[in-house]
């Protein structure tokens, strides 16, 4: 029988990639997608197959099968209503001091270490590859934390939702809509990552690092600067100008963080510019058709003006 909980639920696990995927765009979303993962194939696998599958595997083997510990839990209390898990960071203070509810809050322990685990490498492999040497590790540090922040509060409130609908519909008998809801969930995860995989955003971590590299080396900024401002007025349209000034740019900046990077004309003046949030100034370089430089924002016509301040 069909309850409003279990439409509610349906409605939940195809709206979750909907907004997962464009979030991925903003914030590494790798442990999120583990631990979801991990948790969506233990609950679909059930808890005595999990086990006996993970059991003999070497060194992880232990760790792995004790996870199989939701099933149990499950199989003795019945998942409360989604809004309870939707809500469930706020309801702390409940599950913190109520036995039943902290005993089913520790037995997600050891998916979301498996989620932080992932974060904390996936955050080291950024630092090397796109931080270090030219940023400070402060730097770094400061952009991970709130990160990390974001990304074990997602996995809270998707993990739970997502393992007690597939429980709920395993034990009302929904087997055939749980699967039409994970293949709908599949192909619009499906669809929405290649929507955002064609993004031409900059990331706020993209944004912090060009702002940090640019203050690395001044002169070479202003530079790298004049050099893109100089390809992008030869270029004979906007979106050529636009590749034009991004190649010259990433003599300095990473792939990533050219991406922040756009070309306007008006007024036979061209102007290059990076947005980097309403507290940051803009970085930018405007420059003449007779090859003068602009670098007061009152000689700019008031559409170029007005453009400093959009992405």
């Amino acid at each position: 029988m069909w309850t409003v909980d279990l439409v509610l639920r349906f409605v939940f696990v195809i709206a979750a990639p909907i907004a997962l995927v464009p979030l991925a765009v903003v914030v590494p979303m790798g442990g999120v997608l583990v631990g979801v993962g991990a948790a969506t194939a233990i609950a679909l696998a059930g808890s005595d197959r999990w086990r006996a599958r993970t059991a003999t595997i070497p060194v992880a083997g232990g760790f792995l099968s004790k996870l199989a510990g939701l099933g149990d839990y499950y199989r003795e209390h019945p998942p409360k209503p989604l809004i309870y898990y939707i809500a469930y960071p706020l309801l702390a203070p409940y599950w913190l001091f109520v036995r039943d509810a902290r005993r089913e809050f520790l037995l997600y322990r050891r998916i979301n270490a498996i989620a932080f685990l992932v974060m904390v490498g996936a955050g080291a492999y950024d630092y090397i590859k796109n931080w270090r040497p030219e940023i400070p590790f402060g730097a770094f540090f400061t952009s991970s934390i709130a990160s990390l922040f974001l990304q074990l509060l997602v996995t809270m409130c998707l993990v739970m939702p997502i393992v007690t609908t597939i429980v709920r519909y395993h034990t009302s008998g929904h087997r055939r809509a749980l699967a039409i809801m994970l293949g709908i969930s599949v192909l619009l995860a499906t669809a929405m990552t290649i929507f955002a995989m064609r993004s031409d955003r900059a990331s706020p971590s993209a944004q912090i690092r060009l702002r940090w590299r640019a203050a690395h080396d001044p002169a070479r900024t202003t530079a790298t600067l004049q050099d893109a401002v100089a390809a992008a007025q030869a270029a004979p349209d906007d979106t050529t100008a636009r590749t034009a000034a991004r190649g010259a740019l990433a003599a300095v900046w990473r792939p990533d963080e050219v991406r922040a990077f756009n070309v306007r004309r008006a007024d036979n003046i061209t102007l290059v510019h990076a947005y980097l949030g309403r507290r940051r100034p803009p970085l930018w370089l405007a420059r003449r058709a007779d090859g003068r430089y602009i670098t007061l924002r009152d000689e700019l016509p008031a559409e170029l003006r007005e453009r400093l301040t959009r992405r």
